[in-house]
């Protein structure tokens, strides 16, 4: 493009012509040259206020955008530590033990976005560790939901443990 530019500009120097009028052949280039924006295609960048629960308990309120065609959005966090000493816990080799928990969501459209705009897939993984007393290791809970989400509706999905997520597609 930049030889095109400047082949431009002396082809209108030569004949003449201002340096502005070169600056606007520049600018007709670059507007036919340009790809075009989701936007222009009719796939606007999508926001999807998302809340995931367990039981009463609020895991994660928040909003994600979605891009257009396959788009998808994710949240993760994670949090690794010393698991809390059991009163009963009296080993002399001072025994340190875990404790992991983590959240992951992802949402996505559908492979079919074309014949199916409304419909995307959502997957949620929690993990907790076990309380302390009760030895090592993590308590799992998750769910994949493909969902039928009309834009500026609400729609919760809830999986196994009470895991539950409310998904609100803005217009």
């Amino acid at each position: 493009m930049d030889r095109l530019f400047v082949a431009s500009t002396l082809a209108l120097a030569l004949l003449g012509t201002s340096g502005a009028a070169a600056q606007t052949d520049r600018d007709e280039v670059e507007s036919v040259a340009m790809p075009s924006s989701p936007l222009a295609e009719g796939l606007p960048i999508e926001s999807m206020v998302v809340e995931i629960r367990v039981g009463d308990r609020k895991l994660w309120p928040g909003t994600l955008r979605l891009g257009p065609k396959y788009g998808n959005a994710s949240f993760s966090q994670s949090r690794n530590e010393a698991a809390e000493p059991c009163p009963s816990d009296k080993s002399a080799m001072g025994k340190t033990t875990f404790s992991n928990q983590s959240l992951n969501f992802n949402i996505s459209r559908r492979r079919s976005w074309q014949q199916e705009p409304d419909k995307f897939n959502v997957n949620v993984n929690w993990a907790q560790p076990i309380p302390a007393c009760e030895g090592e290791g993590t308590n799992t809970l998750g769910m994949y939901r493909v969902v039928n989400i009309p834009r500026g509706s609400t729609v919760s999905a809830t999986g196994g443990g009470g895991v539950m997520v409310r998904l609100t597609r803005q217009r």
